[in-house]
């Protein structure tokens, strides 16, 4: 028999402290605490994003109201340059170090949700691991550090995406001509041209157009 379990709501606390932390260069966070003390806030919740401004993240609030101590951390960046994933892991590394030296933090729990998903799974199995998991010589472009990385006590994920690479593939549509704009259409190739098999009650592709595709 499936017995579904009960959800539990989390008493919330009457206020969240909130702190800016400079984590390392370009690095900035944002530590959010509940007011009072309790049994709960010696488990941190770590989250971050591979790309995105996640200071302001919902979970900060929410789960520090709920007792946790929880940060909010933005990968490196500066003026639109895209950093690598190893600079981006060393963002995680600054964010963990900096929660091992709050004295009543014992757990650390790394959240990922959407891009996050990658950047925190690639952390935690290099931390635990090692770093020459991601340095086969399968590996398209291997993974360049060598550093040891604290590991967290858990991760949890929320919504996570493939990674990158597959996403950037998925990305794809070969009717756009001009990247810059998405403007420019190859009506042969638009997925969304019912001479093509677009329906609105449900489409039907033939082999020809799925291959040209």
């Amino acid at each position: 028999m499936l017995v579904r379990p009960r959800r539990q709501e989390v008493e919330r606390v009457e206020s969240v402290k909130t702190s800016f932390v400079n984590l390392a260069q370009r690095t900035p966070g944002a530590l959010y605490e509940p007011a009072e003390k309790n049994e709960r806030q010696r488990i941190a919740v770590l989250i971050m994003h591979s790309d995105e401004d996640y200071l302001s993240f919902p979970g900060g609030t929410e789960l520090a109201g709920r007792g946790y101590t929880v940060l909010c951390a933005n990968v490196r960046s500066k003026g639109g340059i895209i950093y690598s994933l190893a600079e981006k892991i060393l963002c995680v590394k600054a964010a963990v170090e900096f929660l091992r030296c709050l004295s009543y933090v014992e757990k650390i729990v790394l959240l990922g949700h959407s891009g996050g998903g990658n950047l925190m799974s690639a952390y935690q199995a290099i931390a635990e691991n090692g770093s020459s998991i991601f340095q086969t010589e399968d590996m398209i472009v291997p993974y360049p550090g060598k550093e040891k990385l604290p590991p967290a006590d858990g991760v949890l994920f929320l919504n996570t995406h493939w990674g990158n690479s597959v996403m950037q593939l998925l990305s794809l549509d070969p009717a756009v001509e001009d990247e810059n704009s998405g403007i420019i259409i190859n009506e042969d190739l638009n997925m969304f041209n019912p001479a093509n098999g677009f329906r609105k009650e449900g489409s039907a592709y033939s082999k020809e157009f799925i291959e040209k595709f």
